[in-house]
């Protein structure tokens, strides 16, 4: 589960700005391999990563 963690962490925007209402980007990351969160939250992500954090947790 830790390394899914990281690898959502890793294609997150990266800036920790809590735009999405998290702290930082490893929270969020955490929410969304828990399913409490989606990576649409993550305001500066761009859509290839959207689909690649959605694929990894299919």
């Amino acid at each position: 589960m830790k390394d899914k963690i990281e690898e959502v962490k890793c294609l997150l925007g990266g800036f920790n700005c809590g735009a999405c209402g998290y702290d930082n980007c490893k929270e969020l990351a955490i929410a969304i391999v828990n399913k409490k969160a989606s990576p649409e939250e993550c305001l500066p992500i761009d859509e290839e990563n959207i689909d690649t954090i959605k694929n990894l947790l299919k």
